[in-house]
Protein backbone atom coordinates (compact mmCIF):
# COMPACT_ATOMS: atom_id res chain seq x y z
CA UNK A 1 0.00 0.00 0.00
CA UNK A 2 2.82 2.40 0.87
CA UNK A 3 4.58 1.68 -2.45
CA UNK A 4 1.36 2.24 -4.37
CA UNK A 5 0.70 5.48 -2.50
CA UNK A 6 4.19 6.81 -3.21
CA UNK A 7 3.92 5.82 -6.87
CA UNK A 8 0.51 7.44 -7.21
CA UNK A 9 1.74 10.59 -5.49
CA UNK A 10 4.81 10.79 -7.72
CA UNK A 11 2.72 10.35 -10.85
CA UNK A 12 0.23 12.97 -9.69
CA UNK A 13 3.11 15.39 -8.94
CA UNK A 14 4.67 14.84 -12.38
CA UNK A 15 1.27 15.22 -13.99
CA UNK A 16 0.68 18.52 -12.18
CA UNK A 17 4.18 19.76 -13.12
CA UNK A 18 3.60 19.15 -16.81
CA UNK A 19 0.14 20.71 -16.53
CA UNK A 20 1.68 23.85 -15.04
CA UNK A 21 4.14 24.07 -17.92
CA UNK A 22 1.28 23.56 -20.35
CA UNK A 23 -0.63 26.42 -18.70
CA UNK A 24 2.28 28.76 -19.47
CA UNK A 25 1.92 27.95 -23.17
CA UNK A 26 -1.27 30.03 -23.28
CA UNK A 27 0.73 33.15 -22.51
CA UNK A 28 3.30 32.24 -25.15
CA UNK A 29 0.54 31.69 -27.71
CA UNK A 30 -1.05 35.03 -26.84
CA UNK A 31 2.26 36.88 -27.30
CA UNK A 32 2.91 35.18 -30.65
CA UNK A 33 -0.54 36.08 -31.93
CA UNK A 34 -0.80 39.66 -30.69
CA UNK A 35 2.75 40.52 -31.80
CA UNK A 36 1.81 39.87 -35.42
CA UNK A 37 -1.68 41.41 -35.42
CA UNK A 38 -2.50 44.50 -37.51
CA UNK A 39 -2.38 47.70 -35.42
CA UNK A 40 -5.48 48.48 -33.39
CA UNK A 41 -6.52 51.74 -35.05
CA UNK A 42 -9.74 53.75 -34.52
CA UNK A 43 -12.92 52.43 -36.12
CA UNK A 44 -12.86 55.03 -38.89
CA UNK A 45 -9.50 53.64 -40.06
CA UNK A 46 -10.47 49.97 -39.74
CA UNK A 47 -12.11 48.29 -42.74
CA UNK A 48 -13.90 45.67 -40.60
CA UNK A 49 -17.26 47.48 -40.37
CA UNK A 50 -17.47 48.22 -44.11
CA UNK A 51 -16.67 44.62 -45.05
CA UNK A 52 -19.27 43.33 -42.61
CA UNK A 53 -21.86 45.75 -43.99
CA UNK A 54 -21.17 44.69 -47.59
CA UNK A 55 -21.34 41.04 -46.52
CA UNK A 56 -24.82 41.47 -45.03
CA UNK A 57 -26.14 43.24 -48.14
CA UNK A 58 -24.67 40.74 -50.60
CA UNK A 59 -25.84 37.71 -48.67
CA UNK A 60 -29.39 39.08 -48.48
CA UNK A 61 -29.45 38.83 -52.28
CA UNK A 62 -30.38 35.29 -53.34
CA UNK A 63 -28.39 35.71 -56.56
CA UNK A 64 -25.10 36.36 -54.72
CA UNK A 65 -24.07 32.75 -54.19
CA UNK A 66 -25.23 31.82 -57.69
CA UNK A 67 -23.11 34.55 -59.27
CA UNK A 68 -20.11 33.64 -57.12
CA UNK A 69 -20.43 29.92 -57.93
CA UNK A 70 -20.85 30.63 -61.62
CA UNK A 71 -17.69 32.69 -61.85
CA UNK A 72 -15.59 31.16 -59.06
CA UNK A 73 -14.05 28.23 -60.93
CA UNK A 74 -13.40 29.85 -64.29
CA UNK A 75 -12.40 33.18 -65.69
CA UNK A 76 -14.73 34.23 -68.47
CA UNK A 77 -14.16 36.02 -71.75
CA UNK A 78 -17.42 37.89 -71.34
CA UNK A 79 -19.61 39.44 -68.69
CA UNK A 80 -23.11 38.09 -69.28
CA UNK A 81 -26.38 40.00 -68.74
CA UNK A 82 -27.08 38.21 -65.45
CA UNK A 83 -23.78 39.39 -64.00
CA UNK A 84 -24.27 42.92 -65.37
CA UNK A 85 -27.71 43.09 -63.73
CA UNK A 86 -26.20 41.96 -60.42
CA UNK A 87 -23.42 44.55 -60.62
CA UNK A 88 -25.89 47.30 -61.47
CA UNK A 89 -28.14 46.31 -58.57
CA UNK A 90 -25.20 46.45 -56.16
CA UNK A 91 -23.52 49.68 -57.25
CA UNK A 92 -23.67 50.95 -53.68
CA UNK A 93 -22.41 47.69 -52.20
CA UNK A 94 -19.42 47.70 -54.55
CA UNK A 95 -18.66 51.22 -53.34
CA UNK A 96 -18.62 49.88 -49.78
CA UNK A 97 -15.96 47.37 -50.81
CA UNK A 98 -13.93 50.07 -52.52
CA UNK A 99 -14.15 52.30 -49.44
CA UNK A 100 -13.08 49.40 -47.22
CA UNK A 101 -10.08 48.78 -49.46
CA UNK A 102 -8.85 52.34 -48.96
CA UNK A 103 -8.59 51.94 -45.19
CA UNK A 104 -5.13 51.29 -43.77
CA UNK A 105 -5.97 48.18 -41.72
CA UNK A 106 -8.54 45.44 -41.36
CA UNK A 107 -8.67 43.96 -37.88
CA UNK A 108 -11.65 41.83 -36.93
CA UNK A 109 -12.96 41.53 -33.39
CA UNK A 110 -11.76 38.16 -32.13
CA UNK A 111 -10.32 36.66 -28.95
CA UNK A 112 -6.80 36.75 -30.39
CA UNK A 113 -4.97 36.22 -27.06
CA UNK A 114 -6.64 32.79 -26.89
CA UNK A 115 -6.35 31.38 -30.41
CA UNK A 116 -8.59 28.34 -30.60
CA UNK A 117 -9.25 25.57 -33.10
CA UNK A 118 -12.95 26.44 -32.97
CA UNK A 119 -12.39 30.17 -33.67
CA UNK A 120 -14.90 31.05 -36.38
CA UNK A 121 -13.61 32.97 -39.42
CA UNK A 122 -16.69 33.69 -41.59
CA UNK A 123 -15.06 36.74 -43.17
CA UNK A 124 -12.38 34.63 -44.84
CA UNK A 125 -14.73 33.13 -47.43
CA UNK A 126 -16.45 36.48 -47.94
CA UNK A 127 -13.13 38.12 -48.80
CA UNK A 128 -12.64 35.66 -51.65
CA UNK A 129 -16.23 36.03 -52.91
CA UNK A 130 -16.06 39.82 -52.74
CA UNK A 131 -12.83 39.78 -54.74
CA UNK A 132 -14.54 37.69 -57.43
CA UNK A 133 -17.42 40.16 -57.62
CA UNK A 134 -14.99 43.08 -57.95
CA UNK A 135 -13.10 41.20 -60.67
CA UNK A 136 -16.38 40.91 -62.61
CA UNK A 137 -16.90 44.63 -62.15
CA UNK A 138 -13.37 45.40 -63.41
CA UNK A 139 -13.79 43.30 -66.56
CA UNK A 140 -17.18 44.84 -67.25
CA UNK A 141 -15.88 48.38 -66.76
CA UNK A 142 -12.94 47.66 -69.09
CA UNK A 143 -15.26 46.30 -71.76
CA UNK A 144 -17.28 49.54 -71.68
CA UNK A 145 -14.18 51.73 -71.90
CA UNK A 146 -14.17 52.77 -68.23
CA UNK A 147 -10.48 51.97 -67.75
CA UNK A 148 -9.99 54.25 -64.68
CA UNK A 149 -12.83 52.46 -62.86
CA UNK A 150 -11.53 49.06 -63.95
CA UNK A 151 -8.04 49.80 -62.64
CA UNK A 152 -9.51 51.19 -59.44
CA UNK A 153 -11.24 47.85 -58.93
CA UNK A 154 -7.92 46.07 -59.50
CA UNK A 155 -6.38 48.28 -56.82
CA UNK A 156 -9.27 47.43 -54.48
CA UNK A 157 -8.74 43.69 -55.02
CA UNK A 158 -5.04 44.17 -54.31
CA UNK A 159 -5.79 45.90 -51.00
CA UNK A 160 -8.34 43.21 -50.13
CA UNK A 161 -5.64 40.57 -50.56
CA UNK A 162 -3.46 42.49 -48.11
CA UNK A 163 -6.36 42.89 -45.66
CA UNK A 164 -7.21 39.19 -45.84
CA UNK A 165 -3.63 38.08 -45.24
CA UNK A 166 -2.99 40.59 -42.45
CA UNK A 167 -4.47 38.30 -39.80
CA UNK A 168 -1.71 36.05 -38.43
CA UNK A 169 -3.51 32.83 -39.32
CA UNK A 170 -2.29 30.49 -42.05
CA UNK A 171 -5.68 30.11 -43.72
CA UNK A 172 -5.93 33.93 -43.87
CA UNK A 173 -2.55 34.11 -45.60
CA UNK A 174 -3.57 31.45 -48.12
CA UNK A 175 -6.82 33.27 -48.89
CA UNK A 176 -4.76 36.43 -49.33
CA UNK A 177 -2.63 34.60 -51.92
CA UNK A 178 -5.80 33.42 -53.66
CA UNK A 179 -7.09 37.01 -53.90
CA UNK A 180 -3.61 38.09 -55.02
CA UNK A 181 -4.02 35.70 -57.99
CA UNK A 182 -7.48 37.13 -58.76
CA UNK A 183 -6.00 40.65 -58.87
CA UNK A 184 -3.28 39.60 -61.33
CA UNK A 185 -5.72 37.65 -63.52
CA UNK A 186 -8.04 40.61 -63.94
CA UNK A 187 -5.13 43.04 -64.48
CA UNK A 188 -3.82 40.86 -67.31
CA UNK A 189 -7.30 40.76 -68.86
CA UNK A 190 -7.49 44.57 -68.74
CA UNK A 191 -4.04 45.27 -70.21
CA UNK A 192 -5.15 44.78 -73.87
CA UNK A 193 -7.64 47.65 -73.39
CA UNK A 194 -4.89 50.06 -72.31
CA UNK A 195 -4.04 52.89 -74.72
CA UNK A 196 -1.68 55.85 -74.48
CA UNK A 197 -4.07 57.88 -72.33
CA UNK A 198 -4.31 55.06 -69.78
CA UNK A 199 -0.60 54.45 -69.24
CA UNK A 200 -0.38 57.00 -66.43
CA UNK A 201 -3.17 55.17 -64.60
CA UNK A 202 -1.45 51.83 -65.19
CA UNK A 203 1.74 53.12 -63.58
CA UNK A 204 -0.05 54.13 -60.41
CA UNK A 205 2.05 53.44 -57.35
CA UNK A 206 -0.36 51.02 -55.69
CA UNK A 207 -0.28 48.57 -58.61
CA UNK A 208 3.48 48.80 -59.18
CA UNK A 209 4.24 48.64 -55.45
CA UNK A 210 2.03 45.57 -55.13
CA UNK A 211 3.71 43.76 -58.00
CA UNK A 212 7.18 44.79 -56.82
CA UNK A 213 6.61 43.54 -53.27
CA UNK A 214 7.09 39.78 -52.83
CA UNK A 215 4.22 38.18 -50.88
CA UNK A 216 5.02 36.35 -47.66
CA UNK A 217 3.34 34.00 -45.19
CA UNK A 218 5.93 34.46 -42.42
CA UNK A 219 3.64 36.16 -39.90
CA UNK A 220 0.83 33.75 -40.72
CA UNK A 221 3.07 30.82 -39.82
CA UNK A 222 3.84 32.47 -36.49
CA UNK A 223 0.11 32.74 -35.86
CA UNK A 224 -0.33 29.10 -36.83
CA UNK A 225 2.21 28.16 -34.16
CA UNK A 226 0.12 30.10 -31.63
CA UNK A 227 -2.92 27.97 -32.50
CA UNK A 228 -0.87 24.82 -32.01
CA UNK A 229 0.57 25.96 -28.68
CA UNK A 230 -2.90 26.72 -27.40
CA UNK A 231 -4.04 23.21 -28.34
CA UNK A 232 -1.01 21.77 -26.51
CA UNK A 233 -1.88 23.94 -23.51
CA UNK A 234 -5.50 22.81 -23.40
CA UNK A 235 -4.48 19.20 -23.82
CA UNK A 236 -1.76 19.38 -21.18
CA UNK A 237 -3.97 21.08 -18.60
CA UNK A 238 -7.00 18.87 -19.23
CA UNK A 239 -9.13 21.77 -20.48
CA UNK A 240 -10.35 19.78 -23.45
CA UNK A 241 -13.79 18.32 -22.99
CA UNK A 242 -14.44 14.74 -24.06
CA UNK A 243 -16.18 15.73 -27.29
CA UNK A 244 -13.29 18.02 -28.25
CA UNK A 245 -10.78 15.20 -27.84
CA UNK A 246 -13.00 12.95 -29.90
CA UNK A 247 -13.44 15.48 -32.70
CA UNK A 248 -9.73 16.27 -32.80
CA UNK A 249 -8.23 12.81 -32.79
CA UNK A 250 -10.69 9.96 -33.16
CA UNK A 251 -11.30 10.11 -36.91
CA UNK A 252 -7.78 10.93 -38.02
CA UNK A 253 -5.67 8.91 -35.61
CA UNK A 254 -8.08 6.15 -34.49
CA UNK A 255 -7.62 6.80 -30.77
CA UNK A 256 -9.57 4.23 -28.71
CA UNK A 257 -12.75 5.45 -27.06
CA UNK A 258 -11.35 4.62 -23.65
CA UNK A 259 -8.80 7.35 -24.26
CA UNK A 260 -11.33 10.14 -23.89
CA UNK A 261 -14.34 8.71 -22.06
CA UNK A 262 -13.06 9.72 -18.62
CA UNK A 263 -12.18 13.14 -17.27
CA UNK A 264 -9.39 14.24 -19.61
CA UNK A 265 -7.05 15.24 -16.77
CA UNK A 266 -7.55 12.09 -14.66
CA UNK A 267 -7.64 9.67 -17.56
CA UNK A 268 -4.67 7.32 -16.96
CA UNK A 269 -3.78 7.16 -20.64
CA UNK A 270 -3.69 10.95 -20.92
CA UNK A 271 -1.76 11.24 -17.68
CA UNK A 272 0.85 8.81 -19.02
CA UNK A 273 1.05 10.80 -22.25
CA UNK A 274 1.52 14.08 -20.38
CA UNK A 275 4.25 12.70 -18.13
CA UNK A 276 6.29 10.70 -20.62
CA UNK A 277 5.52 11.99 -24.15
CA UNK A 278 4.06 15.51 -23.91
CA UNK A 279 7.39 17.37 -23.36
CA UNK A 280 9.04 15.63 -26.32
CA UNK A 281 5.97 16.11 -28.52
CA UNK A 282 5.88 19.83 -27.71
CA UNK A 283 9.62 20.25 -28.33
CA UNK A 284 9.36 18.61 -31.75
CA UNK A 285 6.39 20.82 -32.66
CA UNK A 286 8.13 24.03 -31.62
CA UNK A 287 11.39 23.14 -33.33
CA UNK A 288 9.59 22.21 -36.55
CA UNK A 289 7.56 25.42 -36.59
CA UNK A 290 10.75 27.40 -35.94
CA UNK A 291 12.38 25.73 -38.95
CA UNK A 292 9.39 26.52 -41.16
CA UNK A 293 9.44 30.15 -40.02
CA UNK A 294 13.13 30.48 -40.90
CA UNK A 295 12.45 29.14 -44.39
CA UNK A 296 9.47 31.48 -44.89
CA UNK A 297 11.54 34.50 -43.85
CA UNK A 298 14.70 33.65 -45.77
CA UNK A 299 15.75 35.13 -49.10
CA UNK A 300 17.33 31.86 -50.21
CA UNK A 301 16.71 30.44 -53.66
CA UNK A 302 13.79 28.11 -54.24
CA UNK A 303 16.18 25.17 -54.59
CA UNK A 304 17.76 25.91 -51.22
CA UNK A 305 14.36 26.25 -49.59
CA UNK A 306 13.23 22.98 -51.10
CA UNK A 307 16.29 21.21 -49.73
CA UNK A 308 15.62 22.61 -46.26
CA UNK A 309 11.94 21.68 -46.40
CA UNK A 310 12.79 18.16 -47.51
CA UNK A 311 15.20 17.83 -44.58
CA UNK A 312 12.43 18.95 -42.20
CA UNK A 313 9.98 16.43 -43.60
CA UNK A 314 12.55 13.63 -43.67
CA UNK A 315 13.33 14.33 -40.04
CA UNK A 316 9.65 14.14 -39.14
CA UNK A 317 9.13 10.91 -41.06
CA UNK A 318 12.24 9.23 -39.64
CA UNK A 319 12.03 6.45 -37.11
CA UNK A 320 12.17 8.83 -34.17
CA UNK A 321 8.79 9.28 -32.44
CA UNK A 322 7.30 12.72 -32.95
CA UNK A 323 4.02 12.43 -31.04
CA UNK A 324 0.49 12.35 -32.31
CA UNK A 325 -0.18 16.00 -31.38
CA UNK A 326 2.60 17.18 -33.69
CA UNK A 327 1.37 14.80 -36.39
CA UNK A 328 -2.12 16.27 -36.17
CA UNK A 329 -1.25 19.95 -35.78
CA UNK A 330 1.45 20.43 -38.40
CA UNK A 331 -0.25 22.01 -41.42
CA UNK A 332 0.95 21.67 -45.02
CA UNK A 333 3.44 24.51 -44.69
CA UNK A 334 5.82 23.17 -47.33
CA UNK A 335 3.08 23.45 -49.96
CA UNK A 336 2.13 26.89 -48.67
CA UNK A 337 5.73 28.09 -49.08
CA UNK A 338 5.75 26.73 -52.63
CA UNK A 339 2.54 28.69 -53.31
CA UNK A 340 4.29 31.85 -52.10
CA UNK A 341 7.11 31.24 -54.61
CA UNK A 342 4.52 30.82 -57.36
CA UNK A 343 2.82 34.06 -56.37
CA UNK A 344 6.16 35.87 -56.46
CA UNK A 345 6.79 34.67 -60.01
CA UNK A 346 3.28 35.77 -61.02
CA UNK A 347 4.10 39.24 -59.68
CA UNK A 348 7.31 39.26 -61.73
CA UNK A 349 5.65 38.10 -64.95
CA UNK A 350 2.88 40.68 -64.48
CA UNK A 351 5.52 43.44 -64.31
CA UNK A 352 6.97 42.16 -67.61
CA UNK A 353 3.42 42.13 -69.04
CA UNK A 354 3.03 45.81 -68.13
CA UNK A 355 6.33 46.57 -69.89
CA UNK A 356 5.09 44.63 -72.93
CA UNK A 357 1.89 46.69 -72.86
CA UNK A 358 3.92 49.91 -72.86
CA UNK A 359 5.83 48.53 -75.87
CA UNK A 360 2.54 47.72 -77.63
CA UNK A 361 1.23 51.24 -77.06
CA UNK A 362 4.46 52.69 -78.48
CA UNK A 363 4.82 50.29 -81.43
CA UNK A 364 1.26 49.02 -82.09
CA UNK A 365 2.27 45.44 -81.41
CA UNK A 366 3.57 43.25 -78.61
CA UNK A 367 7.32 42.62 -78.90
CA UNK A 368 8.44 39.46 -80.69
CA UNK A 369 11.21 38.89 -78.15
CA UNK A 370 11.76 39.87 -74.55
CA UNK A 371 15.07 41.51 -75.47
CA UNK A 372 13.09 44.30 -77.17
CA UNK A 373 11.88 45.44 -73.74
CA UNK A 374 15.40 46.10 -72.44
CA UNK A 375 16.43 48.77 -71.53
CA UNK A 376 13.63 51.16 -72.56
CA UNK A 377 10.78 49.33 -70.81
CA UNK A 378 12.63 47.01 -68.42
CA UNK A 379 16.11 47.40 -66.88
CA UNK A 380 16.67 43.67 -67.45
CA UNK A 381 14.71 40.47 -67.90
CA UNK A 382 14.03 39.01 -64.42
CA UNK A 383 15.47 35.72 -63.25
CA UNK A 384 13.38 32.58 -62.95
CA UNK A 385 13.12 31.80 -59.23
CA UNK A 386 12.47 28.14 -59.99
CA UNK A 387 15.59 27.83 -62.16
CA UNK A 388 18.44 30.04 -60.94
CA UNK A 389 20.46 29.69 -64.11
CA UNK A 390 17.69 31.02 -66.35
CA UNK A 391 15.62 34.11 -67.05
CA UNK A 392 11.85 33.97 -67.26
CA UNK A 393 10.45 32.75 -70.59
CA UNK A 394 8.82 35.02 -73.17
CA UNK A 395 7.07 33.05 -75.89
CA UNK A 396 5.12 34.62 -78.75
CA UNK A 397 1.93 32.70 -79.53
CA UNK A 398 0.17 34.08 -82.63
CA UNK A 399 -0.81 37.62 -81.63
CA UNK A 400 -0.34 36.98 -77.91
CA UNK A 401 2.54 36.11 -75.58
CA UNK A 402 3.14 33.75 -72.69
CA UNK A 403 5.41 35.15 -69.97
CA UNK A 404 6.31 32.49 -67.46
CA UNK A 405 8.61 30.58 -65.13
CA UNK A 406 9.31 26.87 -65.53
CA UNK A 407 7.63 26.27 -62.18
CA UNK A 408 8.47 23.81 -59.39
CA UNK A 409 9.33 20.91 -61.71
CA UNK A 410 12.10 22.96 -63.34
CA UNK A 411 10.94 22.03 -66.85
CA UNK A 412 9.57 24.21 -69.62
CA UNK A 413 6.07 22.87 -70.29
CA UNK A 414 5.22 25.48 -72.92
CA UNK A 415 3.85 28.17 -70.65
CA UNK A 416 0.26 29.19 -69.94
CA UNK A 417 -2.19 29.28 -72.82
CA UNK A 418 -5.38 31.13 -73.73
CA UNK A 419 -7.68 28.38 -72.42
CA UNK A 420 -9.26 30.41 -69.66
CA UNK A 421 -10.48 28.26 -66.81
CA UNK A 422 -9.29 24.97 -68.34
CA UNK A 423 -6.93 22.89 -66.25
CA UNK A 424 -3.52 21.98 -67.63
CA UNK A 425 -2.63 19.05 -65.37
CA UNK A 426 0.76 18.31 -66.97
CA UNK A 427 1.81 21.94 -67.06
CA UNK A 428 3.12 23.49 -63.85
CA UNK A 429 4.66 26.57 -65.52
CA UNK A 430 3.87 29.73 -63.58
CA UNK A 431 3.02 32.98 -65.33
CA UNK A 432 0.52 34.86 -67.46
CA UNK A 433 -0.92 34.85 -70.96
CA UNK A 434 -1.15 38.34 -72.47
CA UNK A 435 -3.34 39.03 -75.46
CA UNK A 436 -2.63 41.62 -78.14
CA UNK A 437 -6.29 42.63 -78.35
CA UNK A 438 -9.16 42.48 -75.81
CA UNK A 439 -10.95 39.16 -75.48
CA UNK A 440 -13.83 40.50 -73.39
Amino acid sequence: MLTKSVTAGTILYLNQTVAAKAQALQSEAAVLMTTHLPPNLPAQENAEGLYRGASVIFEDDDAFQEIVQKFSKTRTDSVDPEAIAFLTRHTGTLDLLRQAATRPVCRFTRDYPRPSVDMRLPEIQFFRNAARILSLSARYQASTGEIPTALRDVSSIIKMSLHASSEPILISGLVGLSIDAIAIDVLIDILPFIDADDLVLLKRNDIHNFLSTPPSLAKNIYGEEAFGLNVFSMFGTGEFEQWQLASLFMDDLHVPKSFYQQNSFLNPALAAYRIFLFPQDLAVYQQTMYSYQRVAESSDSYATKQTTLKNIEDDLSSGRPKGFMTAYLLPGISKAIENVEKARMRHTTALVAIAATEFRVAHDSLPEKADSLVPDFLPCLPKDAFLDTSRIRYLRKDDSVAIYSVGPNGKDDGGPGPEIGKAQPKNDDVGIFLRQAPAI
